[in-house]
């Protein structure tokens, strides 16, 4: 009988989530899709001379953010931590990852991500920083302007600030 709640107690263990299913199944469809956008752009940035040198280690740095975030939903990243927040835990690596995946984008590839940028920043940072005002004010810019064209010195200039601290 013994053995029988052991059993039990470790199938309702592993059957119990520690967040909600949706959360979680929205956050490995997010890995995924920045899996496949990290791929596509590393290929672009490792053509181009001014990025060939440096697109391995963001690619490196933002699939090792990935996998950690895969295993903080799989609970198996810390398992003495069972009770720990595993949800907000991947989602820090999903973001972690996203910033990296940034330095390998092109100009019309940040545009088309500046809806899920805009929507991170005002999720983390407070209606007041600065850098909050900073990158709604690019976004506005950038939208208002059909066609802009920013070389990667102009990229790195503009993005920079917001993606060391």
């Amino acid at each position: 009988m013994a053995e029988e709640r052991g059993w039990l107690g470790k199938r309702r263990w592993a059957a119990a989530e520690l967040g909600p299913w949706e959360q979680k199944e929205g956050l490995r469809a997010r890995i995924s899709e920045l899996e496949a956008i990290l791929d596509v752009l590393a290929q672009r940035a490792a053509a181009e001379p001014e990025q060939s040198e440096v697109a391995p280690t963001f690619r490196e740095k933002a699939l090792h953010e990935l996998s950690e975030a895969r295993k903080a939903l799989e609970h198996s990243a810390h398992p003495a931590m069972r009770g720990a927040a595993h949800l907000g835990v991947a989602q820090s690596h999903v973001d972690a990852a996203q910033n990296l995946i940034i330095w390998l984008a092109s100009a019309a590839d940040v545009k088309a991500m500046l809806p899920q940028l805009v929507a991170l920043t005002e999720e983390h940072f407070p209606g007041q920083d600065p850098r909050r005002a900073r990158v709604k004010e690019i976004a506005d810019k950038v939208e208002r302007t059909a066609e802009i064209d920013l070389s990667q010195r102009a990229f790195h200039s503009l993005w920079a600030p917001f993606l060391r601290k």
